[in-house]
């Protein structure tokens, strides 16, 4: 039987996950007769199982993960000349608080209040607007879910109205992934790497997918690991928010779910000839 735990959990490499998000196949072997009896199961119902085996965890070495299924910006069209850069810089916040939101909100259902101060004090330094403070863990999930949904709700006003909301208010404006990652693992105090599930259930800006392409191309998966899955034909920008290009083999490593990225392949090798 195929252990999708150990090939996507077990290793902290990148990766892209491929798969049509309908059924795939998992053989499992029948000792009786060495027939291979096929369940379907469906792309989502695997990686959530997969979240479920691998919980975050505290004083321990170990890697957790989290699942993000709808925690991106959406569509990307406007009347309005827009701000590429502004652009960039709304993707990368909102993906990077969605992310730290859901590792800390993960986190909540462990023993880790009582240890709490310093990193508490940390993030109240380098993230908190000046004449605000955060107190608790529990208050800080909320700011971070809060700007998370800022960012994703102004992108939304920004495409429609051709103004970004003022950050006025918001009690932490921005986010630096690497910052909060190191002060994360010395509070649950586990040196391993986390998962982050990126599932492609429903379409994501190509703005959202270049916000994760930016952590893929990045040498922080001794931190976090991204695991992004998708169909091969869903994913059609490979580039990063610097305008980097993202490779296989070279930044990030490839899970086939089933059969589809090869037939991918065999269907643009047919057109790019024809």
């Amino acid at each position: 039987m195929r252990n999708f735990s150990d090939e996507i959990i077990g290793q902290s490499r990148h990766q892209f996950i491929y798969g049509e998000n309908e059924d795939v196949v998992n053989g499992l072997d029948s000792a009786k007769d060495s027939l291979y009896t096929y369940n379907y199961i469906e792309t989502t119902k695997i990686l959530k199982g997969i979240v479920n085996d691998n919980p975050i965890a505290c004083d321990v070495n170990e890697p957790g993960s989290i699942y993000l299924g709808d925690d991106y910006l959406s569509g990307g069209e406007s009347v309005y000349q827009l701000d590429s850069y502004r652009k960039l810089a709304i993707a990368r916040e909102q993906f990077s608080f969605a992310v730290c939101g859901k590792l800390l909100d993960e986190a909540l259902s462990l023993d880790i209040n009582a240890r709490s101060d310093e990193f508490l004090s940390r993030m109240n330094r380098l993230f908190v607007d000046n004449g605000q403070s955060i107190d608790d863990l529990d208050s800080l999930v909320r700011v971070l879910y809060q700007a998370r949904d800022f960012y994703r709700d102004g992108y939304k006003t920004y495409l429609e109205t051709g103004v970004f909301p003022s950050l006025e208010g918001l009690p932490i404006r921005f986010m630096e992934l690497d910052s909060f990652m190191h002060y994360y693992k010395k509070l649950l105090n586990n040196k391993s790497y986390f998962s982050v599930i990126v599932d492609q259930q429903k379409p994501i800006s190509s703005l959202s997918k270049r916000a994760i392409n930016d952590v893929v191309g990045k040498r922080i998966n001794a931190d976090i690991s991204m695991k992004v899955a998708c169909q091969p034909d869903e994913w059609e920008t490979y580039y990063d928010l610097g305008g980097q290009f993202v490779q296989a083999v070279h930044d990030y490593g490839v899970v086939e779910l089933d059969d589809s990225l090869n037939q991918y392949v065999k269907k643009r090798k047919s057109e790019r000839m024809s």
